[in-house]
This record gives structure tokens, sequence and C-alpha cells, in this order.
């Protein structure tokens, strides 16, 4: 998550995702349309974050209700997030670790119960035009060298295990330990992409959103 550091000022460290829903659900009135997270709909990210926390977290529909209850903006990209971030229209949405240098208004909140750690994919096609060149790279990428361009000029993360430092998965571990939830590759991982599992999650993610933003409207009328 990233928090604007006015949020913090005023109503406390978000350390979790219990502080969240509490701060959902405690000061939904003073954050009214300042929260900003993805829309599942038209976010793959979003969708697979969704259905990733749906399974891990008992209370993951509380968390979407309370954000209906604030009227939480729903955004399609990162990018979209952050710039309304910066201007300062959110004060609390999704994170992009490498714009916190550039933004000290914005403070960058890893939940310290459980944190999604999404995987990155590199293969080579049967029908590559140049499958030694990409064997070549690939070697590379997974090596101790081109772990530590990952780790220090990339937000990806580098997994080699003799890398320590920011960037790399050994630091996670020691800061997260058992909070670090990688997103597992497998098929568990393409049944969601099934469309009878997929349109019944997102018509409850919409349902339990929308309902709880129009009682909230009624409220205010």
């Amino acid at each position: 998550m990233v928090v604007r550091t006015e949020l913090i000022e005023r109503f406390g460290t978000v350390r979790s995702h219990a502080d969240l829903l509490a701060l959902l659900d405690e000061h939904a009135d003073e954050l009214t349309g300042r929260v900003v997270t993805y829309d599942p709909v038209r976010s793959g990210a979003g969708y697979s974050y969704a259905i990733e926390e749906s399974r891990l977290s008992p209370r993951y529909w509380d968390l979407i209700a309370a954000l209906g209850n604030a009227e939480a903006r729903l955004a399609g990209t990162t990018g979209e997030m952050l710039d309304g971030l910066i201007d300062g229209r959110y004060l609390l949405g999704s994170y992009a670790r490498d714009v916190m240098d550039e933004n000290p208004a914005l403070e960058l909140v890893v939940p310290e119960d459980y944190a999604l750690v999404t995987q990155r994919l590199a293969f080579i096609p049967r029908q590559a035009p140049h499958p030694e060149a990409a064997e070549r790279f690939l070697g590379y990428l997974i090596s101790e060298r081109g772990q530590s361009v990952l780790a220090e000029s990339t937000s990806l993360g580098a997994i080699h295990p003799g890398l320590k430092g920011p960037g790399t998965a050994s630091a996670m571990r020691r800061k997260l330990g058992d909070g670090l939830r990688p997103i597992a590759l497998g098929p568990s991982l393409l049944a969601t992409l099934d469309d009878l599992k997929r349109q019944a999650l997102l018509n409850r993610w919409q349902r339990e959103y929308a309902e709880s933003a129009e009682s909230a409207e009624t409220a205010d009328r």
C-alpha cells in the first residue's frame, strides 16, 4: 500500500489489513473518495489479487464492503492510482516501489500480517527464432550478476539466494517472514481463468462494493 504522510499524521500508521479495515470502518466519512484500489473488472492484476485474497483472508469481503462504504475510487492501472496519490486526490492506494524516493509525501506500507507476491515468468517459446540467444539471456537473467541488476536497477526484485540487501527476496523474508505469500504458479492459478469462476468472483466483488456504496450514499442524503 501507499499512504500519504498526512493520513498517518491524522489517523495513525496502517500496519496490516486489520488496521486498514478498522481505518475504513471508523473514518469512512473523512475518507470518502480519498482511497483508491484496483478495479478487478478492468485490471488483470486487480483480479488476480482479488481471487487470491478472497482465498487467504476470512475478512476479505468485509474489506471490500468497507471500501464501498468509503466510496473508494476504482482504477485500472497502478499509474492511474499513483498519479492521484502524488496529486493529493487520494490518501491511500496501491503501490509501486520506485516512486517513493521521488515523492517524500508518500510512504510505502508492506502489511505485517501478509503480503501477496507476484512471480514473474520468463520462458523460451518452442518456435523462438533464436533459441540459443534466448537461452543465453535467460542464463544471464537468473545468474547472480543478472539478478544484481534486477535488485539494483528495477522494481522487479531478485530471487538469487546469494544476494542480500534492498530489492532481494532474502531482505523481504527477513522483514516479513511467514507474511510473504507468493501467488503459486500451477493448475490452481490457471483455474482462475475459467469464465464461470471469474464471473462469480467479479459478481460478488461488485455486489459487496456497490451495496455498501449505495448504503453510504443513502445515509448522506
